[in-house]
């Protein structure tokens, strides 16, 4: 196992996270009453952050070994580093808006629903820049994502169809 196989096995992470995150969060806003639910947000959104930061560091070592191999697209790498830089501060700002919302609540003994709705954005903004980095991701050797390209099977045709004549 090398830092590649760390980065994508980590890399889902985030991405599930966030998306997990946002049923949990509206959830908290409509059910004020069940803090346990702002606290599963808050966890969520946590992890995702975590999850984050460490897709963002196994990637630097990664890069360095996908860059080596034939079909890697370096426009693709660089494109999705850029969008995890984004993705990144965005999980972190969810959660920093997440402790934050869960504090205020625990201090006040209510949740603020303005608060929530606040972390809702949030992590709506996070859960579409992880979407947007992992679509970035995807296109760096998976030439069947790459927009404008036939995925080519291992029959040599793009339609899969090993030993088949084309009569049309």
């Amino acid at each position: 196992m090398n830092v590649a196989h760390v980065h994508l096995l980590v890399n889902h992470l985030p991405i599930f996270g966030s998306f997990f995150l946002l049923p949990v969060l509206v959830l908290a806003g409509v059910l004020p009453q069940q803090r346990a639910l702002l606290g599963l947000a808050t966890g969520f959104a946590v992890l995702t952050a975590v999850g984050a930061v460490a897709a963002d560091q196994s990637g630097e070592g990664a890069e360095e070994v996908v860059e080596m191999l034939p079909r890697a697209s370096e426009g693709a790498l660089e494109l999705h580093e850029e969008r995890a830089e984004v993705a990144v501060a965005s999980a972190a700002l969810t959660a920093a808006f997440a402790v934050g919302t869960a504090a205020w609540s625990l201090r006040r003994g209510e949740t603020s629903r303005a608060a929530v709705g606040a972390t809702c954005v949030a992590g709506a903004v996070t859960a579409g820049a992880m979407a947007w980095t992992g679509w970035a991701g995807g296109q760096i050797t998976h030439d069947e994502v790459r927009a404008g390209s036939a995925a080519v099977h291992p029959g040599g045709d793009a339609g899969g169809r090993e030993g088949e004549d084309d009569d049309d």
